[in-house]
């Protein structure tokens, strides 16, 4: 009786194992003409793809360069459609929330998109996802551009605050 226990749970074990890795490498690629629905959202093939591993500023987040304010938001969007234009965009998904919003590297061809839009300071890296971007990041910062122009929320932060959620300091 043990040893058809010992056994049934090694089976279900080694079935969850490989289940779990088949699902991680069935994860979808998107194809096709991508419209920019936000700072670093796309809509590709009935899809709401988020780049993954970055975050880029809230819709009506102020940012700063000297005394000025700008929209920060607006000139993100306006960049990933710069990147974008009308190419084929391939979207490989990392992962897929509850609510059915596909987190993806997307491609223009040779360039990774999520890392050129942290290049160009218009988005920030989520080392809690990957650390392909920090680097990126570090740099924009370095040379002062993009949001790194003036003092800076991140956009996690910036959310939280909006949501009446304000940052323990």
């Amino acid at each position: 009786m043990i040893r058809k226990v010992l056994l049934a749970t090694f089976a279900l074990l080694v079935f969850a194992l490989t289940g779990a890795s088949a699902r991680a490498d069935d994860l979808p690629v998107y194809r096709g003409a991508a419209e920019v629905t936000g700072p670093a959202t796309l809509s590709l093939a009935g899809k709401r793809i988020l780049l993954w591993g970055i975050d880029a500023p809230v819709r009506g987040q102020p940012c700063y360069a000297g005394n000025k304010t700008w929209d920060c938001a607006t000139a993100s969007a306006k960049t990933l459609l710069n990147l974008v234009g009308d190419q084929e965009i391939t979207c490989e998904a990392r992962r897929v929330d509850r609510y059915g919003r596909v987190f993806a590297v997307c491609k223009a061809g040779e360039v990774d998109v999520n890392r050129a839009l942290v290049e160009a300071g218009m988005a920030v890296a989520l080392p809690n996802e990957t650390a392909d971007y920090v680097a990126a990041e570090a740099e924009a910062k370095a040379k002062g551009i993009g949001v790194w122009r003036g003092p800076f929320t991140a956009p996690a932060d910036y959310r939280e605050m909006l949501a009446g959620h304000p940052q323990e300091r």
